[in-house]
C-alpha cells in the first residue's frame, strides 16, 4: 500500500498495526513482531503504531509489546490506542506507555475523560 500510494495526487500516511488480527483470541493469519515493524518506521509515510488494544500485554509488560512501544516512542512515532471502557487507572497505564490517543468511547463521560 505504501508503494502504491507514492504517485497518487495526494498524500497518504500509515500507522502500522501492532497485531494481525487484533487479539490473540482470533485465528492468526500473520504474527507481527517488533522486528517485523521496525524497518517500516524508516519510511516517512509511516507515522506510528496503530490500534493498540491489548491492554493485558501492556499492563503485564509483555516483552514484544514493550519493544513495539519502545521503538515507536524512541523514533518519535504516534501510538494510537483502543481503550473503550478502561477505567482511569488503566488509562494511566496506557498513557505511561506512550499511547496518547483513542478513537472510541462507550459513554459521553468517557469521551470527556
Amino acid at each position: 500500500m505504501i508503494e502504491q500510494s507514492e504517485h497518487l495526487p495526494f498524500d497518504f500516511y500509515f500507522m502500522m498495526p501492532y497485531c494481525v488480527p487484533a487479539t490473540a483470541f482470533e485465528h492468526f493469519r500473520a504474527a507481527l513482531r517488533s522486528e517485523d515493524l521496525i524497518s517500516f518506521y524508516q519510511n516517512k509515510k509511516v507515522i506510528g503504531l496503530a490500534e493498540v488494544m491489548a491492554f493485558p500485554d501492556v499492563s503485564h509488560a509483555e516483552e514484544d509489546m514493550l519493544q513495539k512501544l519502545y521503538d515507536s516512542n524512541r523514533l518519535g512515532k504516534s501510538i494510537d490506542g483502543h481503550a473503550a471502557g478502561l477505567p482511569e487507572q488503566q488509562l494511566d497505564v496506557y498513557m505511561s506507555a506512550g499511547i496518547k490517543t483513542d478513537h472510541e468511547c462507550t459513554a459521553s463521560e468517557e469521551a470527556k475523560e
